[in-house]
């Protein structure tokens, strides 16, 4: 990111992108979000490959305002082309294509645009090109497209800001009918008709500076609480001026002068908003009431639009969207169990349930039946609940599924009680003509009497009760250890500045690095998991940045890397004394220095001690029978 501001790049391709546990945050995206706002640069990024569960969009590309998550589309054209099918299919969004809203209620998907290609590939594979799809494809499809926008204003001497051209391509881009807003964003990319948009707009030099900040970005309504009377959120909506050129700022008289009427236009009776908005050069709110009574089970979407009342034609200047999920929740009659039967299945198509997850359940079994006689479908089940402050993947379930003819499959997983689920059950979008199936889900819950099960040695037995709030249960319990953890502290700790340009951010700021030593003494050979617990799992989202570390053993020779997800990463090592170097680097030395204790975890992988379980005390007193 440092060359590109260095070097005045004009447009970024980002294919990259993880799962966050908030959005729109942290040092890797606040310094993508420098870029944009204040060099310039148009930053393009995957929004995410994790669908087709709502509320997937992956970071930075999906979550984060300055950047345009791109979603993966595919035509008929080319599912002849590049996928050699027999039949032209309608279009579609790619089945693995993440969806929003962000977490924060943004959209998440700016726009969609071609997920597939034949690319050039490394020489190592033994081949020049093959198919590679993602939105790693659709992402740089999209940049290309706006690389010949910008190449045309260009030619034409018209200045653009990103956030102008962001405004532009949404309000251009082209919707379908047939694909969700979730999935699609706000359509695909036409550049000819935002080649248009902007054209038309050459005499309005101040709104092409003006970015339209939201505070919230979106409203979000999901969990069964949220839902039992109306919601008012006040919506704040500040005028950023952005500048053309670093050389080139705003006019003080500009913004002395800027007022836009708006018109607050939202198309559903179930959001309630006042009619008119008069934005001058500061920040002003609005209250909305969302009454989610009312609705029926499902998905719902719209936004809140804003006009210039001078000119409608120029299409939204900004948008707040609003979702609602109702779930739908299942009884004690039904044995705690959703059915639906005799379902017709399209290439592509899919069907979302919300269900509220009864009270006691700990886990669900999703089946999946075929009534076609004579051929093998393919399906894809996705399960997913948000927890606040947490990555989607915590309560995430995926299973691609063959379901053969006449077959049954079935599958389970952990749920949270509490929690809204989205059970996702699609057709792959490649799997030529309809198919029939019935699906069903059941919860049923197993809980220890303890939240938290901690044994003292000294304790001898610890009793745990296990607590059935749904349904009569059989258990089986086994007790295992999976780890032994050892904390180690840095046995050395330095600050240290990074001397190469490469660490030089904007405005001088340079880039320190801590440097941790840790001393680990293995008593016997086994695998080993390094974890910087506090940092694990935290990358665009991270206030830090390049949480790196090595493992070498005694004469010095590296064995293992590793980085922000520990689980990634394991070593065999023999018995024998070894050292961890961990580095974190950022612009602010002190908050580097608040690392100088930084504790490490090494996760020693056990593989065989387990406890005895007994069913009564008397039995755990006496080494009576077990249970297992």
């Amino acid at each position: 990111m440092i060359k590109v501001m260095e070097y005045k790049c004009d447009l970024v391709n980002y294919s990259y992108g993880e799962a966050a546990h908030w959005p729109n945050s942290g040092h890797i995206c606040d310094i993508i979000s420098e870029a944009v706002n204040k060099h310039g640069v148009i930053f393009v990024s995957s929004a995410g490959n994790n669908g087709p569960a709502l509320s997937t969009v992956g970071t930075p590309g999906g979550t984060t305002s300055a950047i345009i998550g791109v979603g993966a589309y595919v035509s008929p054209e080319m599912m002849a082309s590049e996928y050699s099918l027999r039949e032209k299919l309608p279009s579609n969004q790619y089945t693995w294509s993440s969806r929003g809203p962000a977490t924060d209620g943004a959209l998440g998907v700016c726009i969609s645009a071609p997920g597939g290609a034949i690319a050039s590939v490394p020489n190592w594979t033994l081949r020049g090109c093959q198919l590679m799809n993602g939105t790693s494809m659709s992402s740089p499809n999209a940049c290309g497209g706006l690389a010949l926008l910008l190449s045309a204003l260009k030619d034409n001497n018209v200045s653009y800001t990103p956030c102008f051209i962001r405004r532009a391509i949404e309000n251009t881009a082209q919707k379908l009918d047939h694909i969700e807003g979730f999935a699609l964003g706000n359509g695909l990319l036409q550049v000819d008709k935002a080649y248009d948009y902007i054209m038309g707009m050459t005499n309005n030099a101040v709104e092409k500076r003006v970015e339209f900040q939201l505070q919230p970005r979106g409203i979000y309504l999901r969990e069964p609480n949220h839902l039992g009377r109306p919601k008012e959120t006040l919506c704040t909506v500040e005028p950023v001026f952005r500048e053309i050129s670093a050389s080139i700022s705003t006019d003080p008289q500009a913004k002395i002068d800027f007022e836009i009427l708006f018109s607050l236009v939202c198309k559903e009776a179930w959001v309630q908003i006042p009619s008119h908005l008069d934005l001058m050069n500061v920040a002003r709110s609005f209250s909305v009431k969302v009454d989610p009574r009312g609705l029926s089970h499902g998905a719902h979407y719209t936004e809140i639009q804003g006009f210039d009342v001078t000119d409608v034609m120029k299409g939204p200047l900004f948008r707040i969207p609003v979702t609602v999920i109702v779930p739908k929740s299942v009884e004690e009659s039904s044995g705690y169990k959703m059915s639906c039967t005799d379902v017709k299945f399209h290439p592509g198509q899919i069907k979302r349930h919300f269900i509220e997850v009864p009270s006691g359940a700990s886990s669900a079994v999703v089946t999946v039946q075929s009534l076609d006689s004579e051929k093998s479908s393919k399906f894809y089940v996705h399960a997913l609940q948000l927890e606040p402050l947490h990555q989607y993947k915590k309560h995430s379930y995926d299973k691609f599924m063959l379901v053969h003819s006449l077959t049954e499959n079935r599958v389970a997983f952990h749920v949270q009680e509490g929690l809204t689920l989205e059970l996702c059950v699609a057709r792959w979008w490649a799997n030529l003509g309809d198919s029939s199936i019935n699906y069903s889900i059941a919860f049923s819950g197993i809980k220890p009497s303890l939240n938290n099960i901690t044994m003292h040695g000294a304790d001898g037995i610890l009793r745990v009760d296990a607590l059935s709030h749904l349904k009569q249960e059989d258990v089986l319990p086994v007790v295992s250890f999976k780890y032994l953890v050892q904390p180690l502290r840095p046995s050395e700790s330095k600050v240290k500045c990074l001397p190469a340009s490469r660490d030089l951010l904007p405005e001088g700021r340079q880039i320190y690095a801590t440097e941790l030593t840790y001393n680990y003494h293995q008593n016997k050979a086994g695998e080993v998991m390094p974890d910087c617990s506090l940092l694990s799992d935290l990358l665009y989202e991270g206030e830090y940045e390049s949480q790196l570390w090595m493992l070498f053993d005694n004469n010095k020779q590296l064995l293992c890397t590793g980085d922000a997800y520990p689980h990634q990463y394991s070593v065999k090592l023999e018995k024998g004394d070894y050292v961890i170097k961990l580095q974190i680097r950022h612009h602010k030395k002190e908050l580097l220095e608040r690392l100088k204790d930084l504790p490490m975890l090494i996760h020693l992988k056990n593989n065989g001690l387990s406890l005895d379980i007994y069913s009564n005390m008397i039995n755990a007193f006496t080494g009576g029978k077990k249970i297992w």
